[in-house]
């Protein structure tokens, strides 16, 4: 009688947990999506405030070249304009597709990059990790 009832416990058992391993992953899945949509934010927050500074120093740089014949103050405009490019990249270009098939690359082409050393810790080493600490 009680192999009967359990068969069918056994089974809801089973669906709720794989009901609620589905709802982990896919609450992983958007947390992870919020993640990079607060840095891609971020990212296009610090380019707008580097375009701010860029539009002032640029005519700035250049007005006071013109004015003085010192050629020197031409000098930061060229890393200024490689930093606002790559700030404009990062933020509404393609950069973000770029690193990811870059990373999509490294995992496929390069695993061994991302072992641990000595490899991942089994249950057996941390039980015996743990016996060690306890038996000092």
């Amino acid at each position: 009688m009680g192999s009967s009832l359990s068969a069918p416990m056994i089974e809801a058992q089973k669906s709720g947990q794989l009901a609620m391993f589905e709802r982990q992953v896919e609450m992983q899945k958007q947390i992870a999506r919020k993640q990079l949509a607060m840095q891609l934010a971020a990212r296009r927050d610090l380019f707008h405030f580097f375009a701010g500074f860029s539009v002032l120093a640029f005519p700035a740089l250049i007005i006071k070249g013109l004015k003085t014949g010192n050629k020197s103050f031409y000098a930061p405009l060229l890393p200024l304009g490689f930093i606002l490019a790559y700030q404009y990249d990062g933020a509404y270009g393609s950069k973000v597709s770029r690193i990811r098939a870059d990373a999509e690359n490294l995992l496929t082409n390069s695993p061994e990059l991302f072992e641990l050393p000595h490899g991942f810790p089994s249950v057996s080493s941390v039980d015996q990790s743990i016996a060690t600490k306890k038996g000092k």
